[in-house]
């Protein structure tokens, strides 16, 4: 997987828990071993670094020497992404068969399954694999500027707090 694979993959999985469990933080460990069992940690881990740096995610509890948090949990920031990621997504699609269903993922009633559902479908597409990855890469960059100046006050202790 690379970066933006991990990173839409942590930001999905803490989407779906909080739509399912609200706001409360998750094992940082757990969410790497639902994202893939086979993943470096420590790929896994400069990634979710990032995402905290974005503001994208909340990191929680970083305790001694360890370079992430113990717990993250996805920001409302975080939450305004992912749906502009699926949404940018639909925008862009060419195929209308594949438009219209993302259409009924995007409109269904239940968010916890939303993503899960929208990523299932997108990655069943071959010819639309790196759709999704382009998109998630042009937002991030865009988010660039609006966290750099967030990032430059606060520092990252702000994406670092007790939950």
């Amino acid at each position: 997987m690379n970066h933006e694979e991990i990173r839409i993959g942590i930001l999905g999985i803490l989407y779906e828990k909080f739509y399912e469990y609200g706001e409360r933080p998750l094992l940082t460990d757990n969410v790497i071993i639902e994202l893939s069992a086979g993943l470096d940690s420590i790929k896994v881990n400069k990634d979710i670094t990032y995402l905290c740096c974005k503001n994208l995610i909340l990191g929680c509890e970083m305790i001694g020497d360890e370079q992430h948090p113990s717990h993250i949990r996805i920001t409302e920031i975080g939450i305004d992404f992912v749906e502009r990621v699926m949404s940018h997504t639909l925008d862009k699609t060419q195929d209308e068969a594949l438009k219209q269903k993302l259409n009924l993922i995007l409109n269904g009633s239940n968010p916890s399954s939303r993503i899960r559902r929208f990523l299932d479908l997108t990655n069943s597409y071959s010819s639309h694999a790196g759709l999704i990855m382009n998109v998630v890469k042009k937002l991030l960059k865009e988010s660039s500027s609006k966290s750099i100046y967030l990032s430059s006050i606060f520092g990252f202790l702000t994406s670092v707090a007790i939950c």
